[in-house]
């Protein structure tokens, strides 16, 4: 449970941790910047365009969270128990993502057009359904994960291990 709600507004992050806070439908517009949030809820948020680094996102409900175009560096998104970060149906569309990591998360159904993925990690990730046409990775690692969907991404010193 969440033990507190965030209306739909422009959110301002003030503290550094977060847990159980419910993000849900909320619109950020500044940038996250050394941020580490526990078991929160982000379903449908709006954080295009925005800057995270620094950040973790641990056993988060990321369902439908709204990522395009971010600048995204650094960051971890993971589940302590299997699979219980989920980022089912979110869009990284056009996103640019440095030196960070996805374990254990379920992305069926996410939205990777077009964006660019740099000395990345994807370990015990479920991609399904992911639409990835155009998405770059490189100087990544793609371990353990479950892909099916688009094939038209590009793979530059890449590994995909099973």
């Amino acid at each position: 449970m969440y033990y507190k709600f965030i209306r739909e507004e422009k959110i301002k992050m003030k503290r550094k941790e977060y847990t159980a806070v419910n993000f849900s439908n909320a619109d950020f517009s500044e940038p996250i910047t050394d941020c580490k949030f526990t078991e929160c809820s982000f379903i449908d948020a709006d954080i295009r365009e925005t800057k995270i680094e620094n950040c973790m996102f641990i056993d988060c409900d990321m369902r439908g969270v709204d990522l395009s175009s971010s600048i995204i560096s650094n960051t971890v998104f993971t589940s302590g128990s299997e699979y219980s970060l989920d980022l089912l149906g979110a869009s990284f569309e056009i996103a640019r993502i440095t030196n960070s990591e996805f374990r254990k998360c379920n992305m069926a159904g996410v939205n990777m057009r077009a964006s660019y993925f740099l000395s990345s990690e994807f370990y015990r990730v479920r991609l399904k359904d992911a639409r990835l046409t155009s998405a770059r990775f490189v100087n990544s690692i793609l371990e353990d994960s479950h892909y099916s969907g688009e094939r038209d991404f590009v793979l530059v010193h890449t590994e995909w291990r099973d």
